[in-house]
């Protein structure tokens, strides 16, 4: 009888340790749109990019930066979270942007403190052929926010991967814990 008490309670504290070392598993904010948006050729150059996340993002220091195909940075260095969407990240443009290619590169802190970024692009007026120097292009196929969101996605899979090792690391342990105590209730009897 106190044998089986004893497996029992080596049982709930084995599975109170696992639960207490696994925390579940945080996805990192994604980039879901963008205004413009990526790959747009605008008639007219926006006053703000606009970038909406899937969950509340913190923007800190310099998060987004505009420039043009010289490398020129044209944002007023004004980025800030939305007061009334704490998923949304607005920041404003100089007025009168020539016409040409832009690239946005962001680079916020997700709400459970991991830190995102991306890099996206879009044309105002009779831009051509787009060639800016370090931008990422997208395929033809994606829309949105494309290359972004492909960053966003590799960064979490990349955490997504390293978070789940670490809870099979800990189940593992917690396994030879019960084992071990087992064993010991086990050598009493």
């Amino acid at each position: 009888m106190l044998a089986v008490r004893v497996v029992i309670s080596c049982l709930c504290l084995s599975a109170a340790l696992v639960s207490l070392c696994c925390p579940p598993a945080l996805a990192h904010a994604q980039l879901i749109g963008s205004d413009p948006a990526d790959d747009a050729t605008l008639d007219e150059a926006p006053g703000q990019i606009l970038l909406r996340f899937n969950e509340p993002v913190q923007a800190e220091f310099s998060p987004v930066e505009v420039h043009d195909a010289a490398g020129d940075r044209v944002d007023e260095d004004d980025a800030r979270v939305d007061p009334d969407d704490s998923r949304v990240v607005l920041v404003g443009l100089r007025r009168d942007l020539p016409d040409g290619p832009y690239s946005v590169e962001w680079r916020l802190t997700s709400i459970d403190g991991h830190v995102i970024e991306g890099t996206y692009e879009f044309a105002v007026g009779d831009a051509g052929t787009r060639e800016t120097s370090g931008a990422t292009r997208t395929d033809a196929g994606d829309t949105g926010a494309g290359s972004a969101l492909r960053s966003a996605r590799e960064d979490e899979e990349q955490g997504a991967g390293a978070g789940g090792a670490r809870g099979g690391h800990y189940v593992a342990l917690g396994f030879v814990v019960l084992v071990m105590l087992v064993a010991v209730v086990l050598r009493r009897r």
